[in-house]
């Protein structure tokens, strides 16, 4: 197949791509840079289509936009440029397209108690003074890792649950949104927040999360993501099948963590063993998703940063062979 028949017949309504008309003209090869895991020998590829374009120009395009359109038209294989680009285009995942800005501000807060903290917000979440005092009331203080009472509020309101506006489900929308002013008013609460999960355990192990949606099929061996919001794991598969439902055309996520945060003890539900993951996380995809027999896909993620981009123990490497064998539970 060339990029002639590189055609995909649905009926699906996609959501418009919007947000690169404002990007920032730069050099094709800071263009091509956070896709280049994705393509095999893309560097050798940009060279060349930068010596072999149309250039100058007589439509006055520069060098680096001719070769964006040489390259588009270039054949190397299964991860041909067009190839891999169309794919994402066609996808109903819409967040890997565009790259958000990094959130920055609340670590130069000033830390205030929770109540402070929650007061922007308070008209967005039902009832917010009431689940404060009862975080505050039931959160673990005094706290073995020195954390305040507030502190431990934090994480502890992070993890309840009372409906459509229950903490958590208002900020990570926040988080995962375009618009970055918007979420200065959770400045304070993420100050006190991320304070806290500083002063607990870091964890490297692997950990599970899952969606009741199917996803798995937008991860692609090699691919980096991010996830800006603020993301719940277990160490237990159990806990994850439990919010999965039967598992059909569920996404379950086996993560390689290496910069968990165990809160296992400040949270409302002290089975769920639950480990998070901070704003602005990133992963590789190890290989391509497992589908398996009743639907569920088995997405394989290595956590990643700019000191270690290396797997867990060689132990660990695996255990994407063996989590493939684990049943995940049906209903009938």
């Amino acid at each position: 197949m060339n990029r002639f028949g590189d055609i995909e017949v649905s009926f699906k309504r996609l959501q418009p791509v919007y947000g690169y008309r404002s990007v920032e003209l730069v050099s094709i090869e800071k263009a091509l840079e956070p896709i280049q895991p994705q393509i095999d020998e893309l560097s050798y590829y940009i060279k060349i289509a930068k010596r072999n374009c149309h250039f100058p120009s007589e439509h006055g395009l520069s060098r680096d936009q001719s070769a964006a359109v040489y390259i588009y038209t270039m054949e190397w294989g299964d991860t041909t440029l067009y190839r891999v680009l169309n794919k994402a285009l066609r996808s109903e995942n819409r967040q890997a397209l565009k790259r958000l800005p990094p959130v920055y501000g609340y670590h130069a807060e000033k830390l205030v108690p929770i109540e402070k903290a929650l007061e922007p917000v308070e008209p967005q979440i039902d009832e917010l003074p009431r689940f404060i005092k009862i975080a505050k009331r039931n959160c673990h203080f005094p706290s073995e890792h020195g954390l305040s009472r507030d502190q431990s509020a934090a994480v502890y309101i992070y993890t309840m649950e009372w409906g459509d506006t229950t903490l958590y489900r208002v900020l990570n929308k926040a988080l995962r949104s375009e618009n970055r002013q918007a979420l200065k008013i959770w400045f304070p609460y993420l100050k006190l927040f991320d304070t806290a999960l500083d002063k607990l355990p870091t964890v490297k192990e692997v950990v599970w999360r899952g969606v009741s949606l199917d996803i798995g099929k937008n991860f692609i061996e090699n691919q980096i993501v991010t996830w800006w919001s603020i993301s719940s794991c277990s160490s237990l598969v159990k806990v994850i099948e439990n919010f999965i439902g039967n598992g059909k055309n569920a996404t379950l996520f086996l993560i390689e963590a290496i910069n968990g945060k165990k809160i296992a003890g400040y949270t409302e539900y002290e089975t769920e063993k639950e480990i998070i993951l901070r704003i602005g996380s990133q992963f590789r995809v190890k290989s391509d998703v497992l589908k398996q027999s009743n639907g569920t896909h088995l997405v394989h993620l290595i956590e990643i940063d700019d000191n270690d981009d290396q797997p867990l123990a060689s132990a660990m490497n695996d255990m994407h062979l063996a989590a493939a064998k684990l049943p995940i539970k049906t209903t009938s």
